[in-house]
Formats: structure tokens, sequence, C-alpha cells
């Protein structure tokens, strides 16, 4: 989360590896070396901001698998929702001071929000 930006990345169990890379990373180590497995990237994804295009987000909390509460300087509390891999960006709130800080309580169900003068 940013400045007018908001990026989900994804954690895939498995990817295949393009043919092209995998071919040069073969010819490369020679026919007796073993494969080993490399680091590999995320796969990331930008969310459409729609009417938040100006929002600058400043902090974000996973709520679930495929969900996340993202907050801004200006009060707005957001949920990301990854359900379906679209990153449907959505607004559920507004407060009345600026967050700069959010965490979320599995265990209690509770989101706790924060920000400048003591806020909560």
């Amino acid at each position: 989360a940013g400045v007018r930006h908001v990026k989900v990345w994804r954690v895939e169990e498995t990817r295949a590896n393009s043919p092209s890379k995998s071919r040069f990373m073969t010819e490369a180590k020679g026919p007796s070396t073993p494969q080993t497995s490399a680091p590999k990237s995320l796969l990331g994804r930008n969310c459409l901001l729609g009417p938040m295009l100006d929002t600058v987000f400043t902090c974000a909390t996973a709520v679930g698998n495929d969900k996340a509460i993202l907050c801004s300087l200006s009060g707005e509390v957001c949920l990301v929702d990854d359900g379906d891999k679209s990153q449907k960006l959505l607004r559920i709130g507004k407060l009345h001071f600026g967050v700069s800080c959010v965490s979320f309580s599995a265990a209690r169900e509770e989101l706790w929000i924060g920000g400048a003068d003591g806020n909560i």
C-alpha cells in the first residue's frame, strides 16, 4: 500500500518455469547436474482504486487468506477482497482521524485502528 497504489501478491504452490528458461538452465548445467529449486518471484497485481485514486494508504492487515483491511491518511477504511482473484477494493468506513496503524486479532475477531493524538 502507498500513495495511489495497492498491490496484491500471491504465493503460488506450484509454478512451472518457462520452457526457454528450463532449457537454458539444463544446457548451462549440463546433463549430469541435478536441478535444484530456485527462489520464485511472487505474482502480483495492482488493485483498481476507482474513486480512491488520490488516496494515501498508510497501513494494511490480513483478515483472512484472501482478504485484507487497508487504511488511509484521510481516515478511509477499505476491504481488499481477493476471493475470486480480482482484487476488489471496497470502502467500508470513514473515520474522523488519519490512520497510521491497523491490527487484527483473529482469536478475538477484533480490528484495532490507531492514529495520531492517541485516536483508537
